[in-house]
């Protein structure tokens, strides 16, 4: 009997622009940018598998669940509306590799502030757990970037949960 198995790989691709180093070449995806304004980046999806495999990309809220930040799955982010992701929804080959470009365009009118969510690959045919690489969106009145504490987290505001219910979790 032959077992056939589907896996995947992720990439976060460090930045070329301006981003400060610690935030350009880390396993999150960090964007800071103006309402109004734009921001990108990309990460790249490896397979490691021989057969083909079925990719889609989605961005869902990060809650905090017993003092854990954790995905929330039930429900698109805040600013899912705000992203596009391109390519999305296609065919892995075998053995080989996609660059996927995430890009914010956050309305004018959107509250300056931090947003936290997780970005999730879903491989078709996978009943573990899918990867998810977290994400930052961080919109002032000017783009500007939030230095981070030595684990890694904004010393900024308190988190943001779209799901007020996981809150007292």
């Amino acid at each position: 009997m032959l077992f056939r198995s589907l896996g995947i790989g992720v990439d976060v691709i460090a930045t070329s622009d301006d981003t400060p180093g610690q935030l350009a070449t880390n396993r999150e995806l960090w964007f800071s940018t103006t309402p109004g304004g734009f921001v990108s980046r990309q990460l790249r999806v490896i397979s490691s598998s021989d057969d083909e495999q079925q990719i889609s990309l989605g961005i869902y809220p990060l809650v905090v669940v017993d003092g854990e930040p954790t995905i929330d799955t039930t429900e698109a982010s805040e600013t899912a509306v705000w992203a596009t992701i391109e390519p999305n929804n296609f065919v892995l080959a075998p053995r080989t590799n996609e660059t996927i470009t995430i890009t914010y365009r956050p309305p004018s009118d959107a509250q300056v502030g931090s947003y936290e969510a997780y970005v999730q690959i879903l491989v078709k045919g996978v009943s573990i757990a899918p990867p998810a690489v977290r994400l930052v969106l961080k919109l002032d009145r000017a783009a500007s970037y939030v230095p981070a504490s030595k684990r890694g987290r904004p010393l900024c505001g308190p988190r943001r949960t779209q799901n007020p219910s996981l809150r007292s979790r």
